[in-house]
């Protein structure tokens, strides 16, 4: 059972508790009786033989040197029926509202909409929406557990993040090359890697390569504040020697 892949009783009940909470949370406001309630504006899309689009991995053709690219929603829904996603996420302590928010601008749902509207031209394509879930509250908290948001993209913003992508697998097959060229000439491995290759780093003061920005981005943009990011960390897993 989940409750076996625990060593620590204590944290076991804290977490069923705040399993208990959101179930609870969520049937108060979205359920049938709820004051929003999903039923029936929200349903469950299926395909052609009755099967639920639950994780369900699209791919496209980039139409760029056999390049695909994939996605896979957590659910495919109707919303008074127009095709919207449904995917869920998790925040630490005092950033669920802003990761809500961000999903204006995150390239996953971006993504999403360009392989679906595109796969299925014939269908009214609205967007998506995200559950976000706040990880690390005590039971006994009164803090916001859950947030909800909706976003989409118009025509011009599937088109130009598709043009943006086939500029960057571009970049990176160039990249590629001249690697492959370097190191025929040189021998020389990271050499060659560092002058073909765009790098992260205070080494180069990148902070953005390959339009992906650097993995420790958020450290150094609140490095005021780096007490608070480490502490709402909670490892899933305890090391031990």
């Amino acid at each position: 059972s989940v409750k076996d892949a625990y060593e620590d009783e204590a944290e076991w009940q804290e977490d069923y508790d705040n399993a208990i909470l959101l179930g609870r949370y969520y049937i108060e406001r979205y359920g049938s009786h709820g004051t929003t309630p999903d039923w029936p504006r929200f349903q469950v899309a299926f395909d052609g033989e009755g099967v639920p689009l639950i994780e369900r991995e699209f791919s496209l053709d980039m139409g760029f040197n056999d390049y695909y690219v994939t996605s896979k929603p957590d659910i495919i829904m109707t919303r008074d029926g127009y095709l919207i996603t449904r995917d869920h996420k998790t925040a630490a302590r005092g950033w669920g509202q802003r990761r809500a928010a961000n999903i204006h601008t995150d390239p996953q749902f971006t993504m999403e909409h360009m392989i679906l509207s595109e796969l299925f031209p014939e269908e009214a394509f609205e967007g998506s929406e995200v559950n976000i879930i706040v990880k690390g509250l005590v039971s006994t908290t009164k803090a916001e557990r859950f947030f909800r948001n909706t976003t989409t993209r118009s025509m011009s913003d599937v088109a130009s993040f598709k043009a943006d992508t086939i500029d960057l697998l571009e970049r990176i097959d160039q990249a590629v090359a001249n690697f492959q060229e370097l190191y025929e000439s040189t021998g020389d491995l990271e050499l060659s890697a560092g002058l073909a290759f765009p790098r992260h780093g205070v080494r180069t003061d990148n902070c953005h390569a390959f339009n992906r920005a650097c993995d420790f981005i958020d450290l150094c943009m609140f490095k005021d504040n780096i007490g608070n990011n480490l502490g709402a960390f909670k490892p899933r897993r305890v090391a031990r020697t």
